[in-house]
């Protein structure tokens, strides 16, 4: 069982990321322009106030040092 590199929660205005390895997350718009980026630290939660991104589908990117993950998200 493969676990888990990116956990995304939510919360009524913020998204809390948490990363088992270091790397940056990008937001992106579905045009592919960068929202925002983020540095993580392997274990640390990030917050993400999302009353500033923009509403509706964005994707989030994940790079480490050799991986990478995009999750969709729905920002309301």
């Amino acid at each position: 069982n493969k676990q888990e590199i990116i956990d995304v929660k939510y919360s009524s205005n913020k998204l809390m990321l948490t990363a088992n390895k270091p790397g940056t997350i990008n937001l992106v718009d579905l045009n592919g322009r960068v929202i925002s980026q983020y540095k993580v630290v392997e274990s640390e939660a990030t917050y993400v106030q999302t009353q500033s991104l923009p509403k509706g589908v964005m994707l989030l990117k994940f790079n480490s040092e050799k991986e990478s993950i995009t999750k969709k998200l729905f920002i309301r």
